[in-house]
């Protein structure tokens, strides 16, 4: 497993929801955004830190919101940001992103197929400013 990351300030407006469970990429951006906002988007290192943190404490890897249309974000941010793993991105049959939870790979993007089986890191953006904590969800 990753090594923890302190970080005193995760999750301030954007709460993330770890939904346990073997989903396709597809599966789980269309839960993401049926009961949250969507699938996380990862805007920097800072947030990849914080993401880490908050999505790797119960699985090896965890779909994010990055999907091979020219590399978009599926909630419409326009991050150039990527932490991809050596070797990464792979040709075309791998379309969609994990993050992966293992010490060598800590925190680093892989593409693999859009039909894996994976767990997802939704997010919700708390605008009452109300602090939430997250959890864990199973399907």
């Amino acid at each position: 497993d990753c090594d923890p990351f302190s970080s005193t300030d995760v999750g301030k407006e954007t709460n993330y929801y770890i939904i346990s469970g073997n989903m396709s990429w597809y599966e789980a951006q269309s839960y993401c955004r049926k009961n949250y906002t969507d699938l996380v988007s990862i805007r920097d290192q800072n947030q990849n830190e914080a993401v880490k943190t908050e999505g790797l404490t119960s699985s090896v890897s965890i779909w994010i919101g990055l999907l091979r249309d020219e590399w978009k974000w599926t909630d419409g941010g326009r991050s150039a940001y990527r932490n991809w793993a050596t070797d990464q991105p792979r040709p075309s049959s791998s379309d969609c992103v994990v993050m992966m939870n293992t010490t060598s790979e800590c925190g680093k993007w892989y593409s693999v197929p859009c039909s894996n089986a994976e767990s997802a890191l939704c997010y919700f953006i708390n605008t009452t400013g109300i602090k939430t904590h997250s959890h864990t969800s199973l399907l």
